[in-house]
């Protein structure tokens, strides 16, 4: 029939499924969808949804929940594959909707809750998803205290994140008995309190640069390419950006790699990336100047 594309066209964007609404809207008769059901053209997988397709994988399947589950948004495990968290598992496909009456999706696992503000969603590949904080406020529910302090360590040292942005979130949804607000309420508390022992690192490297006639560079220089980021200390003219890396960087599991993709997303703009480390800056001063030094005259003002 003449709508029967525009429905296939629908349903394969759905992760195989269309709602009864839906198929009305094009210009369907119920008449004629239960005759579709009838023939088993079409299955019946929930109330008001029908499967035209069967698309395998954990994308699909999360659509499909989306176009079905009334209100729902992709968050915790498939919401941390949506932003790339590689430390968590992502095989478990779920889902939050904001109802207190009780929904399932086969496949699927459903989360309920009341709390979920519009300035916790943004839309990811077309769906409607939690943002990285309320990302990982909603995993410290599922995840060990010791994975959540990992998977924040990790988006803190990678500068996707900061302390307040996830504070400012937990805040607006804590409240007594809630499962995981005590562990990361004192995440966040331990990373505050480490990311002040960590401030004297960029302070002591940018004062040894300054001693040695290096004072030509801006502090928490916006990337310009990812403004929401910044390097620790740039010589912009030079377009030579330094990172302070803490000890603490160095043992999460990611740092390597997210080190190279960051560096290597500044060799594409023109930019070159040097690191130092605590060991450097207090162990070996004259080395980081010598270096830093070395740079800045091989290379021209662009």
């Amino acid at each position: 029939m003449k709508h029967d594309s525009t429905i296939i066209r629908i349903a394969s964007q759905q992760g195989g499924l269309i709602r009864r609404d839906q198929a009305t809207d094009v210009g369907l008769t119920d008449n004629q969808i239960d005759w579709r059901v009838s023939t088993g053209a079409w299955a019946l997988v929930s109330n008001g949804g029908y499967r035209l397709l069967n698309l395998p994988g954990r994308e699909h399947l999360v659509r499909a929940a989306i176009a079905i589950l009334p209100d729902a948004t992709v968050s915790h495990y498939s919401a941390a594959a949506f932003h790339h968290l590689t430390s968590v598992s992502t095989k478990t496909v779920s889902v939050t909707v904001a109802s207190k009456t009780t929904h399932a999706f086969h496949g699927v696992r459903v989360f309920r809750n009341s709390d979920l503000a519009p300035w916790h969603r943004i839309e990811i590949a077309g769906l409607p998803t939690t943002t990285l904080e309320r990302t990982v406020i909603d995993l410290a529910s599922v995840l060990s205290k010791r994975h959540i302090q990992f998977v924040v360590g990790d988006l803190l040292n990678a500068r996707r994140c900061d302390v307040a942005g996830l504070t400012a979130v937990l805040d607006s949804v804590a409240r007594r008995g809630k499962p995981g607000v005590g562990s990361m309420r004192s995440t966040l508390e331990g990373e505050a309190s480490r990311d002040a022992d960590e401030t004297p690192l960029e302070q002591a490297g940018n004062a040894l640069l300054v001693r040695a006639g290096l004072a030509s560079f801006e502090r928490e220089y916006p990337i310009p390419w990812t403004p929401v980021k910044r390097f620790d200390t740039a010589f912009v003219a030079e377009r030579i950006a330094i990172e302070w890396d803490s000890r603490r960087w160095h043992m999460l599991k990611d740092a390597f790699e997210s080190d190279r993709q960051r560096d290597r997303l500044a060799m594409e703009h023109g930019w070159r990336v040097v690191r130092f480390t605590w060991r450097d800056v207090h162990d070996n001063p004259a080395s980081v100047v010598e270096t830093v030094r070395a740079i800045l005259g091989a290379d021209q003002p662009v």
